[in-house]
């Protein structure tokens, strides 16, 4: 029982992981399509620039997003390391015919 539990959970953070490669993320605060407001999504802090932006990347599948519009990248130095933190308004695209 507790492995297909276990397989359960391991199917749906494949799914999460595989949405996370095609979240559109802009620093434009407007998007491509229509779209509704889901919420504003503040990443983890991390060392590395590139991973801040994954993570955001990853808040947003999570939040089952399709985009991150008004994204940012902010740093500071914390005990001598450079943090970043990634954010921004995740969104759903609506269909046209709703606006």
């Amino acid at each position: 029982m507790f492995e297909k539990a276990k397989q359960r959970a391991a199917e749906k953070a494949a799914k999460v992981d595989a949405h996370a490669a095609h979240v559109y993320v802009s620093t434009l605060p407007i998007g491509p399509r229509p779209f509704k407001q889901v919420e504003v999504l503040t990443g983890e802090r991390e060392g590395d620039p590139r991973k801040a932006w994954a993570n955001l990347r990853q808040l947003a599948a999570d939040h089952r997003c399709d985009a991150v519009l008004g994204a940012a990248l902010t740093s500071w130095d914390s005990d001598g390391f450079p943090r970043f933190v990634a954010y921004g308004t995740g969104v759903r695209w609506t269909p046209e015919d709703e606006h």
